[in-house]
């Protein structure tokens, strides 16, 4: 490696964009408890646990293709300092 490669390699390491950290994934919703809970089952109603249980899961996928995304950012960093 010659010289000004390596100095060209060393600056581009002080550049390297700060890793970004993953958020934390959302929380599952408390599962219902007493009576009430196997009621709604047998008559077919939608209780704000199902509703929560929806909601849940549409948080999970943005979730997902945020990680996806910020996954994504990382090696396309990582690729562009291993060019160097």
């Amino acid at each position: 490696m010659e010289v000004c490669q390596f100095y060209g390699a060393v600056q581009a390491a002080k550049a390297l964009p700060q890793r970004v950290k993953l958020p934390p994934a959302p929380k599952a919703p408390e599962p219902p408890s007493g009576i009430a809970a196997g009621a709604a089952d047998v008559l077919g109603i939608e209780t704000a646990h199902q509703q929560a249980l929806k909601a849940h899961a549409e948080a999970m996928r943005q979730w997902r293709q945020t990680v996806k995304d910020l996954c994504q950012q990382n090696a396309a960093a990582w690729e562009q300092l291993k060019a160097y």
